[in-house]
């Protein structure tokens, strides 16, 4: 299932199987942030955990309500299964930098994995080595937006 919410930021995301696939971008406000984290909550997985693929790329920043949200958005990720985040992000770019900055300020369980790359391949690669498959058709989802 893929979605798209448009607002003050948008969103994309699709799920297949216990890989979830999402896009951010634009500048995003208190009611992005809470549309974003509604529809993921949504969300059922099969192994009772999740690995996500995040680009953002075209993330153009948020504003401080939504940057407040982030703590709780975090602990629910924490509680309900997620594993491995892959965030697609341009070197050297305050998005990953304010990204680091926030990721650094929770207390993530031994058991979740976060990395940074700069191409999806290589985050799909990552995936693959931790047991999760991506097929083909997935792999465009990056591609077509």
């Amino acid at each position: 299932m893929s979605t798209r919410r448009k607002g003050h930021g948008n969103w994309i995301i699709k799920k297949e199987g216990d890989v979830i696939f999402s896009i951010i971008s634009g500048i995003w406000n208190k009611e992005a942030a809470l549309s974003y984290f509604d529809y993921y909550k949504g969300l059922k997985y099969n192994k009772g955990f999740y690995a996500e693929i995040c680009s953002i790329l075209d993330w153009e920043l948020s504003t401080p309500e939504a940057i407040e949200l982030l703590p709780k958005i975090e602990e629910w990720h924490r509680t309900n299964g997620r594993k491995y985040l892959a965030i697609i992000a341009n070197e050297n770019t305050i998005a990953k930098h304010i990204s680091q900055n926030a990721m650094n300020q929770f207390e993530l369980p031994e058991n979740f994995e976060i990395r940074y790359f700069k191409d999806v391949q290589s985050s799909f690669d990552w995936l693959s080595e931790k047991g999760f498959s991506i097929s083909s058709e997935e792999k465009k989802f990056f591609k077509n937006k």
